[in-house]
């Protein structure tokens, strides 16, 4: 069975990066052998101009994850992994979102477990995507609330489709969560944050709102107390 590869130094990772899909079609008809690129990205050498795109593409990831937690967040310290590591049957159509599968699901939450255990020194988490916050929910990793697990489930008709593909009946609701940080319920003294896609990034970055959420969180992660201590702020769930 096809299995995206988990991307990172276990005793240097202190980031975790969970995702979805990276919309294949947009960056070659190639499945990705790591999360993200990652293993492009790292590649050294001249590099195809298929490959060019897939560099291109875990170039952003990192870029997206540095403007949240700081510059000085090294590229081997962040560890990446995709909540849906198997190859999507079908595949959705051209431009849209996989939909992840309770199987691939449990297969990505599994592997969440194994980095966890890996690689003692991570305290932050990153979720990207409102279906994959969706689903580190109903898996009891984290929670947020009822009303934001049920708007952002999938529209059934994009589910009944010959392709089926993700569109939350209510996308608006992740607005509620994006960019706040919350503790797992099995490892309180780690921190979460649900953040954009990041291939919404661009239009968030033009959105003052979500730029001042992004000055807030990296304020938290780069304070002294949470860099020495690991101190979650609050109990399960704290506004920024």
């Amino acid at each position: 069975m096809y299995r995206t590869k988990i991307w990172g130094e276990p005793d240097l990772a202190t980031i975790l990066v969970i995702g979805s899909d990276p919309f294949y079609q947009k960056v070659g008809d190639e499945l990705p052998r790591a999360s993200f690129y990652a293993d492009v990205f790292f590649r050294k050498g001249h590099l195809s101009e298929k490959d060019e795109a897939k560099y291109l593409y875990a170039q952003k990831v990192f870029d997206y994850i540095n403007l949240l937690v700081g510059e000085d967040v090294k590229k081997e310290n962040v560890y990446l992994l995709d909540l849906h590591p198997i190859e999507p049957d079908p595949f959705p159509p051209l431009g849209e979102e996989t939909l992840i599968t309770e199987l691939g699901a449990h297969m990505g939450l599994t592997d969440i477990q194994y980095a966890l255990k890996e690689c003692p020194k991570i305290n932050t988490i990153i979720a990207m995507g409102p279906q994959v916050n969706r689903w580190l929910q109903l898996l009891n990793f984290y929670w947020s609330g009822q009303s934001v697990i049920e708007g952002l489930r999938p529209d059934s008709y994009k589910v009944i489709v010959d392709n089926p593909y993700y569109k939350a009946v209510d996308p608006s609701l992740f607005d509620k969560i994006a960019y706040k940080t919350f503790s797992p319920l099995e490892y309180p003294f780690k921190t979460l944050i649900p953040i954009h896609h990041i291939n919404q990034i661009d239009k968030v970055l033009l959105n003052f709102k979500w730029k001042e959420k992004f000055e807030n969180v990296k304020k938290i992660i780069n304070s002294p107390e949470f860099r020495e201590s690991y101190v979650v702020f609050g109990e399960h769930h704290h506004s920024n």
